[in-house]
């Protein structure tokens, strides 16, 4: 998951927990994008502000991409 390694760098955490329950409920770059607080809850991520955190990276994530996707094809 070098999507949760590059937030771990850009937010100075380890991801080596999150790495390890992403990967134990089977979440990649496929599906990770319909995350919602409510699977991370169950996941056993407590943190409401890390919860918050990454859903919201997540996002952004995904909206960059579209965006740079889409410049590159209307040029």
């Amino acid at each position: 998951l070098q999507f949760l390694q590059h937030l771990g760098t850009t937010y100075g955490w380890d991801m080596s927990e999150l790495i390890s329950i992403f990967q134990q409920h089977k979440i990649n770059i496929d599906n990770i994008r319909n995350l919602k607080e409510q699977h991370l809850e169950e996941f056993g991520i407590k943190e409401v502000g890390l919860r918050m955190t990454l859903l919201d990276a997540i996002q952004k994530y995904f909206s960059s991409i579209s965006k740079f996707s889409t410049s590159k094809v209307n040029r």
